[in-house]
């Protein structure tokens, strides 16, 4: 199995590349792996170890580190998500049902204290005295923002590690059945591989002219110079909880100009189209005979309200590549990789 980087190794060409490179050159290999993991996960499916308690009770964060703890621990833990799909932590207030399910915890996740805001305060004492795992603790800081917190929902290296790490605290509490969460994590691991290769793939097929990402968000802008894309920041007050504060800000009509000059079709932004200096961009491409699109659904730092499939990194990931590599002129499949996505897109 490949070893996780991190993303903010090279912001010239991040550790994607190179991830994706190995991904290739051992992909056989990869697939002995993969077998064996299936081979043992059914094998172990259900088999309660001499010790074992579970199910394990897991309190998780936000629901993207919950569905990577399910898909680690499988039907060893029972997991539980505090953060509702689509709230930001900044706005969490501990509910009674929270405080239950941290006080009967065996083991509390969370993305870490740099990207949770004052959630992380406000659980601090609720979870006193319970085992817990920060899984992005130690991410390194990026040009993105001086909190650096933009990378870890577009990091695929940097969630490969995290699966590690929770793999470890899992079989710490657990020894017993170390067996069983080391097969998942090697399943999950070679998604995270599968994605990496699509991501990579789609987003190669975008037109070299066109592989410019304007937008108003900084984890978009952080999947841009992930996989080498310019980024110019669209200074746009279109309520956007992250504005991008990388890339040049320009006005509407120098934007405008960009799009015509370079024939780019579409921008990208987190808000409402509505806004002012939105029209005044799309006005503008549109009196110098140019039609620009504008891609308003993509947020990798708040999940789909409606959960599923989109609401996990995978699936988000996937979205996102998909949605990208089609509205820039790039060939990807309307439904995603593995033809999960909600709607065409």
């Amino acid at each position: 199995m490949m070893r996780p980087q991190s993303l903010a190794a090279s912001v010239a060409r991040p550790a994607t590349r190179a991830m994706t490179a190995k991904t290739r050159a051992g992909s056989r290999a990869a697939g002995v792996v993969l077998a064996a993991a299936v081979g043992i996960a059914a094998a172990c499916a259900g088999a309660a170890t001499p010790g074992y308690a579970g199910p394990w009770r897991i309190v998780a964060t936000t629901s993207q580190i919950g569905d990577l703890a399910a898909n680690i621990a499988g039907e060893l833990a029972s997991v539980t998500t505090l953060l509702d799909p689509g709230r930001s932590p900044n706005r969490y207030m501990p509910s009674h049902r929270d405080v239950e399910e941290l006080a009967r915890a065996d083991l509390v996740i969370s993305v870490g204290e740099r990207f949770e805001g004052t959630m992380a305060d406000r659980l601090a004492g609720l979870a006193l005295g319970k085992p817990q795992v920060a899984l992005f603790d130690d991410a390194p800081a990026t040009p993105l923002g001086a909190d650096g917190t933009a990378p870890v929902w577009v990091d695929i290296g940097g969630w490969m590690a995290a699966v590690r790490r929770l793999t470890r605290q899992l079989e710490t509490l657990d020894p017993g059945n170390g067996i069983v969460y080391e097969a998942n994590a090697e399943l999950y691991l070679a998604r995270l591989e599968t994605l990496d290769a699509y991501v990579t793939s789609v987003l190669d097929s975008v037109p070299p002219g066109r592989r410019v990402l304007v937008t108003d968000c900084r984890c978009l802008a952080a999947f841009g110079l992930a996989y080498g894309f310019e980024v110019i920041n669209l200074s746009v007050d279109t309520g956007a909880p992250d504005p991008a504060p990388v890339g040049p800000e320009a006005n509407g009509i120098a934007i405008a100009d960009l799009l015509v000059d370079r024939a780019i079709p579409a921008i990208f932004v987190t808000g409402s189209d509505a806004d002012p200096r939105v029209a005044e961009i799309i006005a503008a491409s549109a009196g110098r005979g140019h039609a620009v699109d504008v891609v308003s659904h993509l947020s990798l730092e708040r999940l789909a309200a409606r959960g599923g499939y989109e609401a996990t990194f995978i699936g988000r990931l996937d979205l996102t590549a998909t949605a990208v590599a089609r509205a820039l002129g790039g060939r990807a499949p309307p439904r995603g990789m593995a033809g999960r996505l909600d709607e065409p897109v």
